[in-house]
Formats: structure tokens, C-alpha cells, sequence
């Protein structure tokens, strides 16, 4: 056996300029994902608040549809209702059983 050390080629690398050119394109890269994530945030608010305002528009058509025909029929139910003014809940009192 020999005393030579085999010297091993390894690559160089990276010198200050490329690294710093990749920092710098990921900052640019992080800004723009920065800025899609506002812009999903600010989408996702306002689906929520047109979600929000459907919802409300769909109790708003029962109280004005289904809600007059309700007051009407609640005597054939067998329920004592004080009718409510729109918006607010009335209490529920039975009179008879439906199961009979």
C-alpha cells in the first residue's frame, strides 16, 4: 500500500452571485405569492358575505311566502299561535296531538 491519498474532484459550487440571484428571485417569488394570497383571501370574503346575504334572502322568502300560509292553516294543526311580527319568533303552544 501506497502513502498517496487519492484527491477527490468535488465541485466547486455556488459562488456569492448565484446564490444571491436565486435569493432574490425568491423574494420576487414570495412577494407574488403574497400577493395571490390577499387576493384569495379578499375572493373568499366576499363570497361569504353573498353566501351570507343569499341566506338571508332565502328566510326572507319563506317569512313572506310560506309564513302567511302557515298563520292560516296552524288552527288545522292544532297550534295556538300568536302571530308574530315578521322577523321575530312566536311562541308555540299544542293543543292537540297530530299523532292521534
Amino acid at each position: 500500500m501506497g502513502n498517496a491519498q487519492a484527491q477527490i474532484d468535488y465541485p466547486r459550487g455556488l459562488d456569492f452571485e448565484q446564490v444571491w440571484a436565486a435569493l432574490m428571485e425568491n423574494r420576487e417569488q414570495q412577494k407574488e405569492t403574497d400577493r395571490q394570497m390577499k387576493e384569495t383571501d379578499r375572493v373568499v370574503k366576499e363570497i361569504g358575505k353573498r353566501l351570507g346575504d343569499f341566506t338571508n334572502s332565502f328566510g326572507d322568502v319563506v317569512e313572506h311566502l310560506v309564513a302567511p300560509i302557515f298563520w292560516k292553516n296552524s288552527k288545522l294543526l292544532g297550534l295556538i299561535l300568536r302571530k308574530p311580527a315578521l322577523g321575530i319568533k312566536s311562541e308555540i303552544k299544542r293543543t292537540t296531538s297530530l299523532l292521534k
